[in-house]
């Protein structure tokens, strides 16, 4: 494994997010990110977390916002209700295959999803603000990202 990933997974686990023995730890990334899920996942198991990883894939999210329903997109998971309450920390890694997955979508679909969200993303900041849910987000360098950039992932 590269010990630039094993360092990174290291300030992240234990200072970032600052990860106890039990604690309940979910990592959400693109799979694109798999190294760093993987470094992340290691260091968190050394420190006694409990782990859970979430994969999200753009082109789900895109088939659903051009060929869902309202009722579809606007459907709030009990699964994210319950978790949103139960994780202790979050880790988002940023990285993507594709940084204009979602150009060719309406506006006002992307709108709607946003707006079925909102009561996740207003428990979960509300968690961290009561100091209940540590959450913290990194990049995680990506072709994409390189070519928006005007420059080599190297």
């Amino acid at each position: 494994m590269d010990q630039r990933l094993q360092k990174l997974a290291r300030v992240l686990v234990n200072y970032s997010i600052g990860i106890k023995p039990g604690q309940l730890l979910k990592i959400q990334a693109e799979p694109i990110a798999a190294p760093l899920i993987t470094a992340v996942y290691e260091e968190a198991l050394r420190q006694g977390a409990h782990i859970f990883a979430e994969a999200v894939y753009i082109d789900l999210r895109e088939a659903l916002l051009r060929y869902g329903s309202d009722e579809q997109i606007m459907f709030y998971s009990p699964m994210k209700q319950m978790e949103v309450e139960k994780i202790d920390a979050m880790l988002s890694i940023w990285g993507t295959t594709n940084t204009k997955f979602l150009s060719g979508v309406d506006p006002a679909r992307q709108q709607l999803m946003s707006k079925a969200g909102r009561p996740y993303m207003e428990r979960f900041f509300a968690r961290q603000a009561e100091g209940t849910l540590h959450w913290c987000g990194t990049q995680f360098p990506t072709e994409a990202h390189a070519q928006d950039a005007e420059m080599s992932l190297r």
